[in-house]
């Protein structure tokens, strides 16, 4: 059987939208979108002006601020340097009153007194090993002399302006001898120690 190789056109259908509605629904809702887009562009751009405004606004005041409290600073620095400031110690204050401390001459004219190879009880004494303002130094000290074998506390005092000291003391020791080893030791580790005597 032969077949028809022509081609058939399609039937219409009646119900189908022409296509320049289509052409007009797309331009329309393509003018509405770029509507929306310039109205959003507008309130953005007023709101970033407004945005602008208050920024430098900050930024001046800022920088004002920033100029006054360097007037002041120079001011109060030239002031510091026309006093006449000398070296404050608070060696003597950090010391609270239950102690006080022992001077090596001291120590010295005892050792030469008892001449005998007797040790002989005297007043309770304390070995200061450092003063610290962080406890975490007074630790390691602490921890460092543990090592080496000689005992030791941390004593916590508050001065009268409100600042913390951490001393390392080692004792109380009773025996002069013990003392001076004790110190010798320190000695040998680089640690400068102080003999302080306790109140009774």
């Amino acid at each position: 059987m032969s077949r028809d190789y022509a081609k058939t056109p399609r039937p219409k259908h009646p119900n189908s939208i022409p296509s320049w509605a289509w052409l007009l629904a797309g331009l329309t809702i393509g003018l509405f979108v770029a509507l929306l887009v310039y109205i959003n562009d507008f309130t953005a751009s007023s709101n970033k002006s407004a945005v602008k405004d208050a920024f430098s606004d900050i930024v001046n005041t800022t920088t004002d601020n920033v100029k006054q409290l360097k007037k002041q600073s120079t001011a109060i620095t030239k002031q510091s340097d026309s006093k006449n400031t000398k070296p404050r110690f608070d060696f003597y204050t950090i010391l609270p009153e239950l102690e006080v401390t022992v001077p090596d001459e001291e120590l010295q004219q005892t050792t030469s007194t008892k001449g005998s190879k007797k040790t002989q009880p005297i007043a309770p004494l304390m070995l200061q090993a450092g003063s610290f303002r962080k406890f975490d130094s007074a630790d390691k000290l602490k921890a460092t002399l543990a090592l080496q074998g000689i005992s030791a506390k941390i004593q916590t005092i508050t001065k009268t302006n409100g600042d913390k000291w951490h001393r390392v003391q080692v004792g109380p020791i009773r025996d002069l001898n013990i003392l001076n080893t004790t110190r010798h030791r320190l000695r040998k580790m680089g640690i400068a120690s102080i003999v302080v005597k306790q109140k009774t």
